[in-house]
């Protein structure tokens, strides 16, 4: 398997934990639900496991021996459908695939009309699917943001914020802009509420800017829920985990638990990283996964792993932890 590091909204986490209390505002209500599958991206496969890392199979095969192609990204629907951006050989366009939750019924639904224009963004949305393209052709990059049907159908271009992290209902989104030009970043987070459709402008609101390092962050199924994990430098160590209410304009701020990196054993690193970080059965769990590279190969060999650890969020503990081996970066979502 390629070595194919994804720069992704979060980081790394585990560890000495230490449960907070202070909180700002009421609290949401837990959204409650049951997840089962956790999805594996390694390059340009997918595999699935359970919530224990048990059981591990792999769906989806984009392995054509030509060493330049990759799944982008990839989000799971309400609808139980994968959906992904897909980059085949250099020069070739790139494309949006969709197939069931077991990896059958493989379909392309959307393939770019040049090799210079990418895909930037992609979510299931309401049983749809939003995505941004940049295209390249000429001095200054051009973002639009589209939405269409899972069938491809009724592709259309929307006059909203540029999104960033997205509710999987269709209620609305993030559109988070990170100032990374000074010493500490800052982050204006949007929250972006849709009504049947329609971008509801004045039922949006502006959350207090986040300062510090975001080293990755999920948004709740139904959009109430944000949470990040938040270094205070590029190089600290330790990381807040740090939860906002979205139900309501002020609904406040939390901090959940502290951690700090392991220096030895299973997922020990030398260095902070970004973490992949998504929810699991409603919000009562988050999942976080990162690569740790044992090997100097440029190829995953079967001392490299990808590291998995399961929050209990009102217990602010580790659960469960697993890792997948002979497999190197990636990301993972759960149903």
């Amino acid at each position: 398997m390629k070595k194919l590091i994804y720069i992704l909204p979060l980081l790394c986490l585990f560890f000495a934990c230490k449960k907070e209390s202070s909180t700002v505002g009421e609290e949401t209500k837990p959204l409650t639900g049951k997840s089962n599958t956790v999805f594996f991206i390694d390059t340009f496969r997918v595999y699935t496991t359970d919530l224990a890392g048990a059981n591990k199979k792999l769906i989806i095969d984009e392995d054509i021996k030509s060493g330049n192609n990759y799944i982008m990204s990839i989000d799971y629907s309400t609808n139980k459908k994968l959906v992904y951006t897909y980059k085949p050989e250099s020069g070739i366009k790139q494309e949006i695939r969709i197939a069931n939750a077991d990896g059958t019924d493989k379909k392309t639904i959307k393939t770019l009309s040049s090799s210079t224009t990418s895909f930037d963004f992609l979510a299931s949305f309401g049983g749809k699917v939003l995505y941004t393209t940049l295209d390249y052709s000429g001095t200054t990059p051009i973002s639009e943001t589209r939405m269409m049907e899972e069938s491809g159908a009724n592709d259309v271009k929307l006059n909203w914020p540029k999104p960033t992290i997205t509710a999987r209902d269709g209620s609305g989104y993030l559109s988070i802009n990170s100032n990374y030009g000074i010493t500490i970043p800052t982050h204006s987070v949007y929250r972006v509420k849709i009504n049947n459709g329609v971008f509801a402008e004045t039922n949006s609101f502006t959350v207090p800017t986040i300062t510090g390092v975001i080293r990755g962050s999920a948004l709740s199924n139904d959009g109430n829920t944000f949470i990040y994990l938040l270094a205070a430098t590029y190089t600290s160590d330790k990381y807040d985990v740090m939860s906002i209410d979205l139900s309501k304009k002020d609904g406040g701020t939390k901090k959940i638990m502290t951690y700090e990196m392991p220096k030895t054993g299973d997922g020990a690193l030398t260095y902070p990283t970004n973490v992949n970080l998504t929810f699991a059965n409603g919000t009562a769990n988050v999942i976080l996964s990162y690569g740790v590279q044992v090997s100097t190969s440029r190829y995953a060999t079967k001392d490299d792993y990808c590291y998995f650890q399961m929050i209990d969020v009102e217990k602010a503990s580790i659960s469960a932890k697993w890792k997948i081996s002979n497999e190197y970066g990636g990301g993972h979502i759960v149903d």
